[in-house]
């Protein structure tokens, strides 16, 4: 959470750093019908306009979103990763202490572990949907046009915020329902198993090979003699 409202502060002071003001001047004349000592007068007046680089804000706004995702996405991993360590020392404890080092095949069950954590479908969080078509303007803006975009600018953000507020929280939900919808135990055990089938069909593979070997061997000494 921290790095990210590191980013925030970040982009909202590269759209100050955008913005600026431009000023023009412009004659009005100082006439009055009833006077005709001011006839031909004028005066100087001045307007200022809000101006900002559009295009600079864009690809800020893009490099924040690409950070954002890279930030959840890496989070989101270290802790899924932290969580299969702690469960896989946890199971493999209880086992330990269950059944003793003698009648367990420690890297049988670790790789049955892994099998099992390997095959769970995780949500994901993803941002990297294009700007939407009011954050697309390059070059400099001014006037109305750079304040309306500098506003698009803040409520973009604003709203990504809130979203990523409600994505964790949904993320979070939805891992939970997950696990639950798996039996660790079981699954472990069945892989447990299918391993080892696996490996008596290996083996007994090997014994057939070698006993054909063996045969093909015994003939071709028969035929030397």
């Amino acid at each position: 959470i921290g790095k990210l409202n590191s980013i925030f502060r970040r982009i909202k002071g590269e759209i100050s750093d955008a913005e600026g003001t431009e000023t023009e001047s412009y004659e009005v004349s100082t006439s009055k019908w009833y006077n005709p000592f001011s006839w031909g007068g004028s005066e100087t007046r001045y307007t200022t306009y809000t101006t900002v680089r559009a295009g600079f804000i864009r690809n800020s706004l893009e490099d924040m979103r690409d950070d954002i995702e890279n930030i959840i996405e890496v989070g989101a991993k270290k802790i899924l990763q932290d969580w299969k360590k702690k469960l896989s020392k946890r199971v493999v404890k209880t086992l330990r202490e269950s059944a003793g080092d003698d009648n367990l095949e420690l890297d049988m069950i670790n790789k049955s572990i892994k099998n099992v954590l390997s095959s769970i479908k995780y949500p994901e969080i993803e941002y990297n949907s294009s700007l939407p078509s009011n954050l697309r303007e390059t070059g400099n803006l001014r006037g109305s046009s750079a304040e309306r975009f500098i506003k698009n600018s803040k409520d973009y953000i604003d709203d990504l915020k809130h979203r990523i507020k409600d994505d964790i929280s949904d993320y979070s939900k939805n891992l939970i329902s997950s696990l639950k919808k798996i039996n660790i135990g079981q699954d472990i055990f069945q892989k447990y198993e299918d391993d080892i089938k696996s490996l008596e069909s290996d083996l007994q593979n090997q014994e057939l090979a070698i006993e054909k070997y063996t045969k093909i061997i015994k003939l071709l000494k028969e035929v030397e003699i």
